[in-house]
């Protein structure tokens, strides 16, 4: 099939220019059928799944409970982030360090809490929001055992 120019649609008063058809013609009767009625042919085989309006309250309350789990993960990570450069300060003592760690291990807590009433997508959220758990609770277990003792 060679495809050189675009040609316009030939309507049934219209005869093709090179008079081919397909084999029985069914799919220009069926084309021109629907460009004289304007409406597309019923089939049994393209039926459409009954469809239902989506509660807008719903999308929202996901929306937020997604919102509000990454929000809280980026305060655990603003808090790891803000723990790092306690550790590489050198003015500062282990002792001066330990509430940031205690802020780090509630702030899991809370991440893991507001995970729990989360809805939809849970997947890359969980994902996620393990990663940043896993991280926060070695780095937790590190500083409790002493691995930061000079």
């Amino acid at each position: 099939m060679v495809i050189d120019k675009v040609s316009r649609y030939i309507h049934s008063t219209q005869v093709a220019r090179d008079g081919r058809q397909g084999k029985d013609g069914s799919f220009a009767q069926v084309l021109n059928r629907t460009m004289d009625t304007g409406t597309p042919p019923a089939s049994s085989s393209d039926a459409c799944a009954p469809t239902r309006e989506l509660d807008s309250s719903t999308l929202q309350k996901a929306s937020g409970d997604r919102t509000e789990v990454l929000c809280r993960a980026f305060r655990v990570l603003d808090l790891l982030e803000g723990y790092a450069n306690a550790l590489k300060d050198p003015r500062m003592t282990l002792k001066s360090i330990e509430p940031l760690i205690n802020r780090v291990q509630y702030g899991i807590r809370d991440l893991d809490a507001a995970l729990t009433h989360c809805t939809g997508q849970r997947n890359e959220l969980s994902r996620l929001v393990n990663q940043i758990s896993i991280t926060a609770c070695v780095e937790a277990f590190k500083f409790r055992r002493g691995d930061y003792l000079a």
